[in-house]
């Protein structure tokens, strides 16, 4: 059974961040006149609850505006920090980055920035552990995993018989699927590195905010596609290949994975992952912050974890490799030696 930590962190910081962090999942998550009072009660009741949400600058901007007013943000943590207290890096390394000398004062382009990447202001998007079927006006049909942003906009030009479309993959990924008809000429797939046009194809694109260093992945199962990174370099795309690319070109091609698509059948394949980018790929598919210690950080692991109850995959994990299983807070689940 998982081991709930009952004791408070050993200092008021530590706490009120790990309690910040919890209160930042819920808010973003949708939140009602009650859990808005709720949060309110909690930042008022103590100074040092006061000064670390300010501390979370960029996050704001995704809360509700009644959680927003209360707390203006002089400082900003920025996107390292971010990262960190998103269970990436270490606790110690969160509390330095967040409370220490090496927050600095982040402009408001780069918090735009950062909410572009992460596809914060994108008009369609998942939650965690959310997967929707989407059907296009030229009768595609996208199949967004968690996490993922897009904006779709159709154009009718005169004298056209279909549609052009355009989508822009802000982070996530998805399952393309325009092989119902015609040579889907009217399609073109949009990512931050480039641009992929599918003929007649059924195709994998992928951008996910936290690799690094960051980049589009594209894998075609069945038809062609035509990839072109950066507006200047393009290369062709056949059935069972796939690249990776960012705006300066391409990588070496590889071979269509069938586990690139797990994800469609509810489970993610795992085949010798270190435990902490395990973690990384899990943390996609719940609400909260998953982490490790660095001790076991290297761990390998390999099997079929089912996507859509995480809690469990963590408690399966922990016996299979001997670790405890430790909740923080609710959302903050710790494998710990």
């Amino acid at each position: 059974m998982p081991e709930r930590s009952v004791a408070p962190p050993a200092s008021a910081r530590r706490r009120a961040i790990a309690e910040a962090a919890e209160w930042l999942v819920r808010l973003q998550a949708g939140a009602d006149a009650a859990t808005l009072e709720a949060w309110r009660r909690w930042h008022d009741a103590d100074a040092e609850h006061a000064a670390v949400w300010r501390r979370y600058g960029e996050l704001q901007r995704m809360l509700p505006p009644a959680a927003q007013g209360a707390s203006p943000c002089a400082i900003s943590p920025g996107a390292r920090a971010l990262k960190a207290v998103a269970g990436r890096r270490g606790r110690r390394q969160a509390i330095k980055l967040l409370c220490g000398g090496a927050i600095a004062a982040t402009s408001g382009a780069v918090a735009w920035r950062l909410a572009a990447s992460h596809g914060w202001l994108a008009r369609t998007r998942t939650a965690a552990g959310e997967q929707r079927a989407l059907t296009l006006a030229d009768g595609t049909r996208l199949l967004l995993n968690t996490r993922t942003a897009i904006d779709i906009q159709e154009n009718h030009p005169a004298g056209a018989d279909a549609p052009r479309i355009e989508v822009m993959l802000h982070a996530g990924e998805m399952l393309v699927d325009n092989r119902q008809g015609g040579d889907g000429a009217g399609l073109r797939l949009h990512t931050r590195h480039g641009y992929v046009d599918p003929y007649s194809a059924r195709l994998l694109l992928r951008q996910l905010p936290e690799c690094s260093p960051p980049e589009t992945f594209a894998a075609v199962q069945e038809g062609t596609a035509r990839v072109v990174a950066g507006g200047r370099l393009d290369a062709a795309l056949q059935a069972g290949e796939a690249r990776r690319f960012d705006a300066a070109g391409f990588q070496p091609p590889q071979a269509w994975q069938e586990r690139d698509l797990a994800w469609t059948q509810g489970v993610l394949i795992a085949d010798g992952m270190r435990l902490d980018d395990l973690l990384t790929q899990l943390a996609r598919y719940r609400r909260g912050f998953l982490d490790c210690d660095e001790a076991v950080a290297a761990r390998r692991v390999t099997g079929t974890f089912r996507i859509h109850d995480i809690d469990r995959v963590l408690e399966a994990l922990a016996q299979h490799l001997g670790l405890r299983l430790q909740y923080r807070t609710r959302y903050w689940a710790m494998l710990r030696a």
